[in-house]
């Protein structure tokens, strides 16, 4: 047997969302993600990076062209992947070439 909430405060808001318990749910605007349901506000995206409104993880935060992802955070690419928006060029390697 399916038991629903028994008064409107009991209604939470899901992941991705964000508002008073019992309230309206207003999607996390976009750059910003809320992972847990209920009234938590919604938390910002690590810097460099960006996500879609109604994000629901922090692993939908993607960094920004220009970055990549390192331990967690968007790091800056090396000028020359940047610069001329080289592709499946991995940052090791052009280590391993400016040192020779």
């Amino acid at each position: 047997m399916f038991q629903g909430s028994m008064t409107i405060g009991d209604c939470l808001c899901n992941a991705g969302y964000t508002g008073m318990d019992g309230g309206p749910c207003t999607a996390c605007p976009a750059n910003m993600y809320k992972s847990s349901n209920g009234s938590g506000g919604c938390l910002v995206c690590p810097a460099h990076s960006h996500a879609t409104p109604g994000s629901s993880d922090k692993s939908k935060c993607v960094c920004n062209t220009g970055y990549y992802a390192q331990n967690d955070v968007c790091e800056s690419l090396p000028w020359i992947i940047a610069d001329f928006g080289l592709s499946g060029v991995s940052v090791e390697s052009l280590e391993a070439v400016s040192r020779a």
